[in-house]
């Protein structure tokens, strides 16, 4: 997980942020089941967890036993993590999600995909990471904006929060 930390604050301080962002999309979506791709170490999973009471099922294609086995052991069903590629999952095997989060393949062609892919599961919002990263975040923007039916609802420190219209 990438993280744009502000210079001007300290480490404590941007990793407040972060969490802060996560909470306020959780807050506005009100899930019951969130898709994350890009899990990582695990951290937004164990946040959505821990601030929610949705199901969370996480995508990713490195395999972290340590951390996947905390979550499971923790919130038992309530946590699910799938090995493999977002961009080339059968998305059919998954039902509808209320939240999805992307922050896997951050290049302008693997968040488009990552969009197409995740449309499939009719999420009401997608929370996209490193909104604001000085390496992708116009990647990022030049993907989302190839989806009209995305409107933005609100932005983070470094995420952004968007709302999928008919």
């Amino acid at each position: 997980e990438v993280v744009y930390y502000n210079g001007s604050i300290s480490h404590e301080e941007n990793r407040i942020l972060a969490s802060d962002m996560i909470l306020s999309a959780v807050k506005t979506a009100n899930p019951t089941s969130i898709l994350e791709v890009g899990f990582n170490r695990g951290s937004s999973s164990l946040l959505f967890l821990l601030h929610s009471n949705a199901k969370v099922t996480s995508i990713d294609t490195h395999n972290k036993p340590h951390s996947v086995n905390y979550l499971v052991n923790t919130f038992g069903d309530r946590f699910k993590f799938v090995l493999g590629n977002s961009q080339e999952i059968d998305m059919s095997q998954f039902s509808d999600f209320d939240l999805v989060f992307l922050d896997g393949d951050h290049s302008y062609e693997g968040v488009y995909q990552d969009i197409g892919q995740v449309l499939k599961v009719n999420p009401k919002y997608i929370l996209f990471d490193d909104y604001y990263h000085p390496a992708h975040g116009e990647d990022i923007k030049n993907a989302i904006a190839q989806y009209p039916n995305l409107e933005l609802v609100d932005d983070y420190f470094n995420q952004a929060l968007f709302k999928v219209v008919s």
